[in-house]
């Protein structure tokens, strides 16, 4: 079953993984934690690939299902007031 997962995202994390590649390369630095948010994040193999790339970055989690709607609102209150 992950295989086909794997399989049927093929594209979009070849251009995942290129932005996490020029983000490193952009900033010279690599990071102490990479936090992923969103439902999307739960994704085995999203969470492979950033490990693939940042093999010794542990890697934290927000809230799957409310923390980019947590954060739109936030964004919303401030273009909004």
């Amino acid at each position: 079953m992950l295989e086909q997962m794997e399989q049927a995202i093929t594209e979009p994390m070849r251009q995942v993984n290129g932005l996490i590649k020029d983000i490193l390369a952009q900033s010279e630095v690599k990071p102490d934690v990479v936090y992923i948010t969103g439902g999307s994040s739960r994704s085995p193999v999203i969470r492979k690939a950033v490990k693939n790339l940042l093999p010794d970055t542990p890697i934290v989690s927000g809230n799957y299902m409310g923390s980019v709607t947590e954060g739109l609102a936030r964004w919303a209150d401030l273009c909004f007031r």
